[in-house]
């Protein structure tokens, strides 16, 4: 599984990469989100862990931009907020493939929610 960790914050994304690499994951990172555009263009993640606020162009934003995006669209993404109102947020970037995580958070919860969100999005063979 490939990971992209999109956040401003240095000390979150060196503590992030190494949990995820750790736990045996490709993960790779990105401080805004022009830095997550031009990274998914080099190497397509199977996710993306956004935090939301971000300078330059924030998390919706980006986001909004990769599901414009025919090759970008189906990636699932995982939004880090502080926002305890998650309903405001949710009607920002609607679909399946998106999900909203509190923070802080719990790491091993936040893994276990990339899994399901990439085992939901394979395509689903007839039995």
């Amino acid at each position: 599984m490939r990971i992209l960790i999109v956040d401003d914050e240095s000390d979150t994304r060196e503590i992030m990469l190494c949990i995820f690499r750790k736990k045996g994951l490709i993960a790779e990172a990105a401080k805004n989100g022009i830095e997550a555009i031009a990274a998914i263009a080099q190497n397509k993640p199977d996710i993306i862990i956004f935090n939301i606020t971000l300078a330059e162009m924030d998390g919706f934003v980006t986001g909004k931009l990769l599901r414009e995006n025919p090759q970008t669209r189906d990636i699932p993404i995982i939004f880090l907020t502080s926002e305890k109102n998650l309903g405001r947020l949710i009607c920002q970037l609607p679909g399946a493939k998106v999900k909203y995580v509190e923070k802080p958070c719990n790491i091993r919860y936040l893994i276990k929610e990339c899994s399901k969100l990439i085992v939901d999005s394979l395509p689903h063979q007839p039995r």
